[in-house]
């Protein structure tokens, strides 16, 4: 199974996988800007590999990459080779090695029809891509859906992609919570807030966010609650500006990037999730947060909200572009009475319980046996040979 680089959730599911199959882990890179996330060690995945320990994906040349991974598939003579995507280079270089030794290729993807605006010559392409995997492992029905709309068979796509180690945060925030007092005190936290997870890039849509806030505070006076933002990016100055602008500094608190181990506290102790970007493949902090126990608010834009967002039911779902709608919600969530808050966050924790990381196993499973089963794997053709090196190279 190859991924850019191993996060938190990337280890839960690759030991999830392990419990079924045999499973070799790739990871391409050890470094990334856009993750910062402390390496994650397994002992459940001692053949876990690092191509490059040192060097960014984007800082590796073509030549290099292709040349490290048919090295390392050729050395372990996989039986299946699960490729996150079908897009970047290094999943473009798996399929190129599976084609040429006839190997079976697994889709594992996230990307929906309405993630943004497609053109008509490279759906063309992605479906000649698409066509070369024997099977795909994806997050949900939006995601099955335009597979299927890429040419591969709605039997041959199996679900459980996008999921978290549930356990983890469920077990983390109850024992936040045996110490509320404690961690309120040392993270200087209210007893009310909104909590946003996010990097600060175009499509969170964090402006949006803090305008709309900022109009629920004016409705609210004092009886407000506070807006808790972790994570950084390049439009952290634009956002600190917008806040001092508007006068929130007291209420709207900046905590910068959070390792995963101090997740559990601020999850714990928040009364609801709120995330608004404009696109999301899927949005694994809703995972995270619901298996926190907690409600959400979250952009009808994101790729979880069929499965994990029941209006009205464990939170709600909002036009990411409608401010007035989204200050509307937050104020007559703030004015909930705690126990239909706790019902809401107990339907969360109902809902993301089927999204746990053996999901991720299962699914993978199906997808493996449905990808051996194939017969007459389709090889390197002379026009994929053209298409997968033209664009390793472009």
């Amino acid at each position: 199974m190859l991924f850019d680089r191993f996060g938190p959730y990337h280890i839960a599911r690759l030991e999830a996988a392990a419990n079924y199959m045999d499973v070799i882990p790739i990871e391409i890179s050890g470094e990334t800007s856009e993750y910062q996330w402390d390496k994650v060690e397994s002992k459940k995945l001692p053949n876990r590999t690092t191509l490059f320990t040192t060097k960014e994906s984007p800082l590796i040349s073509p030549k290099e990459l292709d040349a490290a991974i048919s090295k390392q598939l050729s050395l372990l003579k996989p039986d299946c080779v699960a490729i996150n995507g079908w897009s970047d280079r290094a999943a473009l270089c798996a399929l190129y090695w599976c084609l040429e030794n006839k190997i079976p290729a697994i889709l594992m993807s996230e990307s929906a029809a309405q993630d943004e605006r497609r053109s008509f010559w490279k759906e063309l392409l992605k479906k000649k891509i698409v066509e070369q995997f024997s099977s795909g492992l994806v997050g949900g029905e939006r995601h099955a859906n335009y597979l299927v709309q890429l040419g591969m068979k709605r039997e041959n796509i199996f679900l459980g992609y996008d999921v978290v180690d549930n356990d983890y945060f469920f077990t983390g925030v109850t024992e936040v919570k045996k110490q509320e007092d404690f961690w309120r005190k040392k993270k200087e936290l209210p007893e009310n807030y909104f909590l946003v997870v996010s990097r600060f890039i175009e499509k969170k849509n964090l402006p949006f966010i803090i305008k709309a806030f900022n109009e629920y505070q004016k409705k609210a006076g004092s009886a407000s609650w506070h807006l808790y933002i972790l994570g950084n990016g390049i439009l952290e100055k634009q956002l600190l500006q917008l806040t001092n602008d508007l006068g929130l500094n007291d209420i709207v608190h900046f905590e910068g990037f959070k390792q995963y181990d101090e997740l559990p506290v601020y999850f714990g102790l928040a009364k609801a999730l709120l995330h608004g970007s404009t696109t999301e493949q899927w949005g694994l902090v809703v995972n995270e947060a619901m298996a926190s126990g907690l409600p959400v608010i979250i952009s009808e834009n994101c790729g979880c909200v069929p499965e994990l967002v029941h209006n009205g039911v464990n939170g709600f779902s909002f036009n990411p572009y409608n401010q007035e709608q989204l200050t509307s919600i937050l104020y007559s969530f703030a004015n909930s009475n705690d126990n239909e808050i706790e019902e809401m966050g107990q339907q969360s924790l109902r809902i993301v319980s089927s999204f746990n990381a053996d999901a991720f196993g299962k699914g993978m499973l199906k997808a493996v046996e449905t990808a051996k089963r194939k017969k007459n794997i389709q090889g390197l053709s002379l026009t994929m040979k053209l298409i997968l090196r033209t664009l390793i190279h472009r």
